[in-house]
């Protein structure tokens, strides 16, 4: 073995090798072929050839060690979200169960009528559970395309008021002019709802503004609301899969936010004070027009 490596090193010109290798494990070989001059390699080449596989050993190995604990990380993730799925299932199964027995009990139509509208709501449920988790396990699919981001999002503001109209929540969308931008529609008003979502569920009657800034690089669109703000701690948590301040929250919605701008090749921050409100700020690239 030995042997045949520096056989074909010698017939492709190496002349120097170092081992790549990190606490007692050889990542490979790094070889240097003649001097560009001419001459022989001295020690210190020697020495500079050495740091540098060293080097190149120690950033080999940082990269599989995270890549190791993302791993973990994700299994992690997974076993959290079996056991979360688990735990909301739990209760509306336990009420269905218990509605069905009495419904075979109870002969009364008005008291049958009354179960069956129960488990009809904690199906309901179910359902909103199971989707919210598929959603924030599926890759978000997107298909981008040119559209006017102040009209959708009046749009969005439109159907979000008809589903908070019990509540005294304004959300108000502040830009006259058209402004352009590549994005997929459907992702992007998920985005929206989850956002006006959490200021609703903050303060029903509080407010959400939306607007603009657009230059040559980025479109930014601010959500900022009066509901409350957040404390530092909750705020360097809450893209966190799984975190929630709310009873009976799935602590997703966020998360979701996150990975649908990321997704759009966009960027979301946020900041806030707490006592007075927050502010989500999304990035989205301008298309760059090509010469």
């Amino acid at each position: 073995g030995l042997a045949k490596q520096i056989s074909d090193m010698e017939q492709v010109g190496i002349e120097a090798v170092v081992p790549i290798a990190a606490e007692g494990v050889l990542y490979g070989i790094l070889g240097f072929s003649r001097k560009r001059f001419g001459g022989v390699y001295d020690p210190d080449d020697l020495e500079t050839f050495r740091l540098l596989a060293a080097r190149t050993a120690v950033a080999i190995a940082i990269h599989i060690s995270s890549a190791k604990i993302a791993k973990r990380e994700h299994l992690a993730v997974i076993g959290e979200m079996t056991a979360m799925i688990a735990h909301e299932i739990k209760n509306p199964l336990g009420a269905i169960k218990a509605a069905a027995e009495q419904i075979s009990i109870h002969k009364n139509e008005m008291e049958c009528e009354k179960l069956t509208l129960m488990i009809r709501e904690e199906v309901l449920r179910l359902d909103t559970t199971i989707k919210t988790y598929l959603a924030f396990a599926r890759p978000v699919s997107i298909e981008s395309e040119e559209i006017d981001i102040v009209k959708l999002t009046v749009r969005c503001a439109e159907l979000f008021r008809n589903e908070a109209n019990e509540s005294n929540f304004e959300v108000t969308v502040r830009n006259e002019k058209v402004i352009k931008v590549a994005i997929d529609p459907d992702a992007y008003r998920q985005l929206f709802f989850n956002l006006a979502k959490n200021s609703l569920e903050a303060k029903n009657n509080g407010r959400l503004n939306v607007t603009f800034i657009e230059d040559e690089r980025v479109v930014s669109v601010m959500f900022e609301d009066n509901c409350g703000g957040m404390s530092l701690e909750v705020i360097e948590k809450l893209f966190n899969p799984f975190f929630t301040t709310k009873t009976g929250g799935t602590g997703l919605g966020m998360a979701i936010c996150k990975k649908i701008a990321t997704a759009m090749d966009g960027k979301l921050f946020v900041s806030s004070t707490e006592g007075f409100g927050t502010k989500f700020t999304l990035e989205l690239p301008q298309k760059q027009e090509t010469t």
